[in-house]
This record gives C-alpha cells, structure tokens and sequence, in this order.
C-alpha cells in the first residue's frame, strides 16, 4: 500500500523524537550470501560487503550515534537506492534527528518500494505525527491494522493521534484494547495534556492512579503538573503585585515530555 505523495510539509513538532519508531533488528556481524545459481560472484560479493555495513549502521544507531548512522545509510542508499530497508532506516535516524521532512521522504520511499510492510508504515504514521498531520497520521495505522489487525504497537499510536486530533473516546477505545484501565487513563492524560487540556488530564492521571496507586508514570504527570501549577500561580501573584520577576526569584520548571504507557520503543 504506497503512500507516496500524501505528506507534505512540516508542522509543530508536538511529541518527542521518535519515540514511536522501530528500532534496528539485530541479526549479527558478516552474514554469509550463498551464491545462487548463474549469480556473478561480484554481484554477490558486493552484495555481502553492502550487508555488512548494513549490521554495522544499526549498531551505530541503536548505540545512539545517528550522525555516524545516517553517513553509512546515505552512502549504503546511493550503492543500491532500491533497497527500502536502507531508505527505511535513513529515515528513522533523520527523524530522531529532527530532519523530520527529510525523514519523511526516505520513509515514503521505503514504502513504495516495501508496501504493505507493517514496520515501514508505523514509523512512517509516527513521523506523520511530528509533523502535527494527526488525522493522516490516524490513516497510516489504519492501514498497519488492515494488514495486521493485532499489531499493539499500531493500536497504541492510533490511540495518539485520535487524542491528538481531539478524538479522546475513540483514542481510549483504543488504548483499552492493548493496556488496562489505569495505563489507558494515564495515555489519555498524556494526550490531554498535549492539547491544552490541562484539568482533564489531571483527572485521567487521577483515576488512573485511583485505581492503580503504583503506576508510575501517571504519578510523574502528577507531580510535573503540579510543579507547573505552582509556577504559574507564583507568576501571576507577581504580576498582580505589579511586580517584574527577576530571572532568578523563579524556579523554571519545564513540563517533563511525558511518554505514554505501552509505547513502542525505538
């Protein structure tokens, strides 16, 4: 199923980098190609060394070293640009790189060369999402789930980008189907929280915790959001004095990018 040609642009970078793309599968240094039949051994031959730095680029990726990643997939995509797993990968790493259009591009065309690949289609749903397109986004796992119905990591980040769009029923809907009720609330408080929705998701992030006291990610939301409640009444108890803060009479505190039970792991 190609999806060339439907994302265009870039938005707001809204969630953290990545977080939802697929990591490298390690499958070992050196891998041997047999030579099939009629097959020039220099074909073979180079097709073995193009592997072997294949193995060695997700080794530099998955150890976080995606400048270093990134030169070996270009120069592995300019050897053979019909390969949609060398596209693929120099996607990803563009991506959580922030070179989200870039990666974009290198993940369309992994897509129109692989179709109908659940992996390529994730990462290219979750890069969708950098961008703000979350109703495209919603789309891209739609078709990740029409391949394969139960594949969790697609439910989960469909359930993102229905919240992210405001679709807050059907995004629970859809966490419930892959989490309990407690770590489908606390996804729904980070959702809400990322739209603004500021006293909804401290209740998702109260029920939650209501009905699992142990879950840590939901008590970490609560306790930013509280830190930032803090700051915000101190801000305006000053303002209303008709006081300028100085820089150092108030503690910055950052809102913490809060990552969603359950979702996929780079």
């Amino acid at each position: 199923m190609k999806f060339d040609g439907l994302i265009r642009g870039a938005g707001c970078l809204v969630l953290a980098l990545c977080v939802g793309c697929s990591g490298p599968t390690m499958k070992g240094f050196a891998q041997k190609v047999s030579p099939s039949k009629g097959l020039n051994p220099l074909t073979v031959k180079k097709n073995s060394e193009l592997e072997t730095k294949f193995h060695l680029a997700q080794v530099r990726e998955q150890e976080g070293e995606l400048h270093k990643a990134e030169e070996v997939y270009r120069g592995l995509v300019a050897a053979d640009a019909s390969n949609g797993d060398y596209h693929h990968r120099l996607g990803v790493v563009l991506c959580r790189q922030g070179k989200v259009d870039k990666g974009l591009e290198s993940l369309r065309q992994a897509d129109s060369l692989k179709p109908d690949q659940p992996e390529i289609l994730n990462d290219l749903g979750y890069a969708t999402m950098m961008v703000g397109k979350f109703d495209l986004a919603e789309q891209v796992f739609a078709m990740v789930l029409e391949i394969d119905p139960q594949n969790e990591r697609a439910i989960n980040n469909q359930g993102i980008a229905l919240g992210m769009a405001g679709r807050y029923d059907e995004a629970f809907a859809n966490f419930r189907r892959v989490k309990s009720e407690a770590e489908s609330l606390s996804n729904l408080g980070y959702v809400a929280m990322q739209t603004g929705r500021h006293d909804f998701a401290v209740d998702c992030y109260s029920r939650a915790l209501r009905r699992d006291p142990e879950l840590r990610s939901a008590a970490e939301a609560m306790t930013q959001l509280a830190d930032l409640d803090h700051q915000i009444a101190q801000r305006k108890m000053i303002a209303n004095a008709g006081e300028t803060p100085r820089p150092d009479s108030i503690q910055r505190v950052g809102f913490k990018q809060q990552v969603p039970t359950g979702k996929a792991k780079r």
